[in-house]
């Protein structure tokens, strides 16, 4: 398979996964929990249906995870295809580290999923909202590369 057939299916899984990942409770509401006793309470608020699907959407996203990574690694390869010596480096850089962004969103939601089985743990809270927070820096650099080459190389013909 080709590149462009692989950008477009990685695409096709990033929507679907968009979609199904979108419905509340999301992932991230148990992060703002301080204690034991605030988890209990919002677990208990989501009742069985919600910690159902918050599990669900947990181990789901792994999907997302691979389907953004690659779809983000892939776009900027491309774009860094005939982008300058300079430019297809950090392309390259940039594309391999998507990895490193999945890697970081999967620590988030093994810290998440064992926070919910196993109750609070203030280590483990501390590491999932430092992945929260440094999770999107890696795929957002991506698509700012893929913007920036792609429009230079498009407007002002490289």
């Amino acid at each position: 398979m080709n590149r462009p057939w692989l950008l477009s299916i990685a695409v096709l899984m990033c929507a679907i996964c968009i979609s199904i990942l979108s419905r509340p409770p999301q992932p991230t509401t148990i992060e703002s929990t301080r204690n034991s006793t605030e988890l209990k309470e919002k677990i208990a608020a989501f009742g069985p249906s919600g910690c159902a699907w918050l599990g669900f959407a947990l181990g789901f996203d792994y999907l997302f995870m691979a389907a953004y990574a690659t779809a983000i690694g892939l776009a900027c390869a491309t774009v860094a295809d005939d982008a300058g010596l300079w430019l297809h480096r950090v392309g390259m850089i940039v594309a391999y580290a998507q990895i490193a962004g999945a890697l970081i969103d999967a620590t988030e939601n093994a810290t998440l999923i064992h926070i919910l089985v196993n109750g609070f743990d203030e280590r483990l809270m501390s590491i999932a909202r430092l992945a929260t927070a440094a999770k999107f820096t890696i795929p957002l650099t991506g698509i700012t590369y893929i913007l920036i080459v792609w429009s230079v190389k498009h407007w002002w013909k490289f």
